[in-house]
């Protein structure tokens, strides 16, 4: 019978390899989903706050205007001086003051409505059309952003 030297067999050294392989597979798998994950939230925390503001910008614009003078032009709102339009991935405010603008997420389509019901404020409506997001069901959502006139 040989004495035993000191070391590892080669099985033992394959052995262990295969679990470091297994291990080091597995940290790089939860690595890549907490970095997909990290992406995805703050991709919706900045379309959360471009949504947040765009409802504080359009609100504050039309509550400085006269209900009478709003007015749907082609792709373009228009109340009084003021006029919002949709170019490149941004909605454009402009009145005598300047431009101001709002970048939106790729694939957001803009339109508008004004909404007049008897004995009810007039409402001018901001319709942004979003594509599904991933998991959700297939489709499109419409988000309406609302301004109410005074009432008359």
């Amino acid at each position: 019978m040989k004495p035993r030297t000191a070391g590892f067999s080669m099985i033992e050294l394959f052995a262990v390899l295969a679990i470091v392989a297994v291990l080091l597979a597995a940290c790089g798998r939860l690595f890549g989903d907490g970095w997909v994950a990290l992406h995805r939230a703050l991709r919706g925390a900045g379309d959360h706050q471009t949504a947040t503001m765009l409802v504080q910008r359009w609100q504050r614009a039309l509550r400085a205007t006269a209900p009478e003078t709003w007015r749907i032009t082609g792709a373009r709102f228009e109340a009084g001086a003021l006029t919002v339009r949709s170019a490149d991935q941004r909605l454009v405010f402009s009145d005598p003051r300047g431009s101001t603008s709002v970048h939106l997420s790729r694939r957001v389509e803009c339109s508008f409505a004004i909404e007049r019901a008897d004995g009810e404020p007039d409402r001018a409506v901001l319709l942004l059309t979003v594509p599904a997001t991933e998991g959700a069901p297939a489709g499109r959502r419409i988000i309406r952003i609302v301004a109410c006139g005074e009432p008359a």
